[in-house]
């Protein structure tokens, strides 16, 4: 009887010993202070720390947010390029293209609003990266990569100035910017209408600073668009993010600052929806 006794004690003894583990874990993990799980490292950053130490880029890659932007190459074809606007650089951007040959080259280019600065990179190890400046170019609109020459700026043209009034002015909103070249950009202007009007949020339209004036008569008449629609966008804060690297674009902002959240063609009502919800979350 008491054999019997002292091993059901004991299993008791080593069931409540379990259970007291199995809760202590679950209440450090759900407690208060750790509702969520810790922020992992931005392993996939496009460029190595030992890198941005390399160039006297003072910015941590966990804290770079990258973005990925469709360009186009030179025989034509489409390339992707990661871009990320530096904080306390002026709005400064890196611009990152990864090249399979030779292996693990990077390729870098450093806007300003006064030059761009372009460097080859090579992380031979965690603790080491060559870095080569390739050359230096003054920044002008002869050479930016969206070309605003042969453009008069007019007063009814959207500006830096535009800008900053518009982020001054409005806590969150859209900025839209479509072409009459790319008849899609045209059929996205409806959805969005409806999704800025549901949640009440500003929406500005833009057009391409390239668009041909031919081409807006025929579009404008053909779609019976309002003439306040073919405002062209001449923000070069907006170009430095990719603004004519394709249309439709979606720029989403609130308090002040552009989100880095951005959608390239066209979209429905979920999509922007989802672009939304994202934005409002960084």
């Amino acid at each position: 009887m008491k054999k019997s006794f002292f091993k059901l004690t004991l299993s008791h003894i080593i069931h409540l010993v379990a259970v007291f583990f199995l809760v202590s874990t679950a209440k450090s993990g759900f407690s208060s202070t750790n509702l969520a799980p810790p922020r992992p490292e931005n392993k996939k950053s496009p460029i190595p720390q030992i890198c941005l130490d390399a160039l006297s880029i003072k910015s941590k890659v966990s804290e770079l947010k990258w973005t990925l932007r469709p360009g186009k190459g030179s025989k034509g074809n489409v390339r992707f390029i990661y871009q990320t606007i530096l904080s306390g650089k002026g709005g400064a951007q890196l611009s990152i293209e990864k090249k399979s040959v030779p292996q693990k080259t990077l390729y870098l280019s450093l806007k300003t609003l006064k030059q761009i600065e372009f460097y080859k990179l090579n992380p031979s190890s965690p603790k080491k990266c060559h870095v080569t400046l390739l050359r230096k170019e003054k920044k002008t609109r002869e050479n930016s990569h969206y070309k605003l020459t042969g453009f008069k700026t007019k007063t009814s043209d959207f500006t830096d100035d535009d800008l900053k009034m518009l982020l001054k002015e409005s806590k969150k909103g859209i900025i839209y910017l479509w072409s009459p070249h790319m008849p899609y950009s045209v059929g996205s202007l409806y959805p969005l209408q409806n999704v800025a009007k549901k949640l009440k949020l500003p929406l500005t339209i833009l057009m391409d600073p390239l668009a041909n004036d031919k081409e807006i008569k025929k579009v404008t008449k053909q779609f019976s668009l309002p003439s306040k629609l073919t405002r062209r966008n001449k923000a070069e804060r907006l170009h430095l993010q990719g603004a004519s690297l394709h249309f439709p674009n979606y720029f989403f902002y609130k308090e002040g600052k552009i989100s880095h959240v951005q959608l390239f063609g066209a979209k429905g009502e979920e999509a922007i929806h989802e672009a939304l919800e994202k934005a409002a979350s960084k």
